[in-house]
Order: C-alpha cells, then sequence, then structure tokens
C-alpha cells in the first residue's frame, strides 16, 4: 500500500451512476489504496455507491461546478478552470479520475508536477464519438454534434495530452488498451472490472429459492438503445412464445409487445440472471467491456453478445456466443429455446 496521499477528483464518482463508478470502487477496495479525499460535482437526486463508506475517505462535493443536462463537451469546456484552480489548492501526491472531466484533472495534476492515474473505461475516453441511431433520429444527432463540435475539439485536444502525460493509464480491456494504443501509441495497464463471484454465486441462488418461477426467460440488463434494446425486441416478435425481460432504469418503458416485460432495475445484480434461461447483450455500440457476459459464463447461463468492442474478449472469443447479425442471433437462440 502507498504511502502518498492520494486522492480521487470525478464528475460523478462517488454517485451511483453506473458501472464506472462502481468498477473504480471495486477496483481501490481490491487494490487496498488509501484514498484521503474524494472531489465531485454535488448533483441532488443522485445516491452514492453502495459500500463507498469502506474506502474511509472524505467526501467532498462542489456546488459551484456548472452541469449541464445536454451539451456534455461545453460542459467540460465551462468547467476547465474551476477544475484548474480547484486542483491547484488541493493537497495530494496523486490523483485518480476518469470519465467526462478527467482530461482537465490530469493536465491539471501534471502542471502541478503530481502523479495521475486515468482510468479508460468506454469508446468517449478515447474520443471516439460514434452516431448509432438511424433515420431522422440519425440526422439530429449529426446537427447536434455539428454545434458541439467547438467543446468536442477542446474535449479531445485536452485528452489526447491528457493520455500521452498521465502517469498511468488504466484500461478496463484488452479491447480498450489496443485501441488506445491504435490511436495515440499510448500503452495501458489492463484491470477488467472486479467481479465477487462468491457474492454473485450466493445472491443468485437465493433469489432461485426465493423466486416463485426462476429461469423461465431472455434476459436484457439495459434499456438503451445503444444496450440493443431495439434488437432485443425485434428478437421478441420472431419468439412470441418465448418470456423476455429488461431490466434497466427507464421508468417511461411501455412494453409494446405482450411477451416482454419491463422488470424495473435491481440493485440485486444476481435477481436478473435468476429470471434468465439466456441472456442477450445485443449492443450496438463498442462496449468496453461486458461484465454482464462474464457473470453469465460463470453461473452457467447461455449468453448471446454481439461482435462489438470488447464483449467477444468478455465470452472468451468463443464463436458459440457471438453473434454478427440479427439471423445469426435467431439461429444461436434457437439452440437454448
Amino acid at each position: 500500500m502507498s504511502n502518498k496521499k492520494t486522492i480521487i477528483f470525478s464528475r460523478n464518482f462517488p454517485y451511483n451512476q453506473g458501472g464506472a463508478e462502481n468498477s473504480l470502487l471495486e477496483e481501490l477496495l481490491k487494490s487496498k489504496t488509501r484514498i484521503s479525499s474524494i472531489y465531485f460535482a454535488q448533483q441532488a437526486n443522485h445516491k452514492y455507491v453502495r459500500g463507498i463508506e469502506q474506502l474511509s475517505s472524505d467526501l467532498v462535493g462542489y456546488n459551484d461546478f456548472t452541469i449541464l443536462k445536454r451539451f456534455f463537451y461545453y460542459e467540460y469546456v465551462l468547467n476547465i478552470k474551476n477544475i484548474e484552480r480547484k486542483i491547484a489548492s488541493l493537497d495530494f501526491d496523486k490523483v485518480v479520475t476518469q470519465n467526462r472531466w478527467a482530461p482537465a484533472v490530469v493536465n491539471a495534476a501534471n502542471n502541478l508536477g503530481k502523479e495521475s492515474v486515468y482510468f479508460l473505461r468506454d469508446e468517449t475516453s478515447l474520443g471516439d464519438i460514434n452516431n448509432y441511431y438511424s433515420g431522422l433520429k440519425r440526422l439530429a444527432r449529426d446537427v447536434y454534434k455539428a454545434v458541439e463540435l467547438p467543446g468536442i475539439y477542446k474535449f479531445n485536444s485536452d485528452n489526447e495530452k491528457a493520455l500521452n502525460e498521465a502517469t498511468k493509464v488504466i484500461a478496463n480491456s484488452n479491447y480498450m488498451a489496443e485501441r488506445l494504443w491504435e490511436k495515440y501509441r499510448v500503452q495501458a495497464d489492463v484491470i477488467y472490472p472486479k467481479v465477487d463471484f462468491d457474492c454473485l454465486k450466493k445472491n443468485y441462488k437465493q433469489a432461485q429459492y426465493e423466486n416463485t418461477i426462476s429461469n423461465d426467460g431472455i434476459v436484457l440488463i439495459g434499456d438503451t438503445r445503444i444496450k440493443g434494446v431495439d434488437t432485443f425486441l425485434e428478437i421478441a416478435k420472431s419468439f412470441p412464445n418465448e418470456k423476455f425481460y429488461i431490466f434497466g432504469k427507464n421508468k417511461n418503458f411501455i412494453s409494446p409487445l405482450k411477451n416482454v416485460t419491463h422488470m424495473g432495475w435491481s440493485n440485486n445484480t444476481a435477481y436478473p440472471f435468476s429470471r434468465a434461461k439466456v441472456v442477450i447483450v445485443p449492443s450496438i455500440w463498442n462496449e468496453a467491456f461486458g461484465r454482464v457476459a462474464v457473470e453469465a459464463n460463470f453461473l452457467d447461463i447461455p449468453v448471446l453478445v454481439s461482435n462489438k468492442g470488447g464483449l467477444p474478449e468478455a465470452v472468451n472469443y468463443e464463436a458459440k456466443f457471438i453473434v454478427n447479425s440479427f439471423d445469426d442471433l435467431k439461429n444461436k437462440l434457437r439452440k437454448y429455446v
């Protein structure tokens, strides 16, 4: 364990915003890194990541940052100077950061001669801003991107500098490390997201025991477009006699099909698997890694993943789990239902 005074400075940490926050917490707990303080943007109606108290760190939320619900790259630009001032005022030897504000944090620390650790979590951290919509929504997204181009340019410029000058860059998959090298010729250490397999198995068995019916349907975890919800609904049409379950945070989701049920979000990560005889991960974006696929495989639940990003890596590149088209998904799913 290092004696260096280490802090975290990140927009959303320690809020329970998604996998990035949970993964960072798990990595810090596993490595037993002593974090003296966590600095973040104060935001209303957000809950802390479960287990954050185990870090025994001071939580310092700032309420003077500009937070935008849209135009995230302009938000980045508007907050750069404030981030720099705050970093300069802090007592630390090393800063850990990730996601949207990471370039400004790393560059500010480097200007002070301090160490910095940059965790790469998804393709936007590599400056890849792809459009995954179609039709009019795709056009609207292109217009939106065009409006934000000055902010995107500034972010990408700062990000390239940060990635090249960070003391350490940590990627969450070989896929991300390879993309980083291809684009910027920067090497990264690879640390897979930690999965507590013992806890997962225990909770899975408990959920099976408590359910009236277990492992009775095809499951999708995540209800957004990039997670492949449209593909999931289309495949449900092809299997009208099968039950399909979606677990996600979209409280306004209304299922258009009788055989598809939106189950809401479960804080028990094992519960969705207890309803699954097959798990589908039909993502249309380049997932950095496929934690859901790893967990399903461990529980001996068949899992089918898109041939995108780090998903094939998550299933050890086994062809029987990787789908290359909608027809391929249908054919492989038939083997399990």
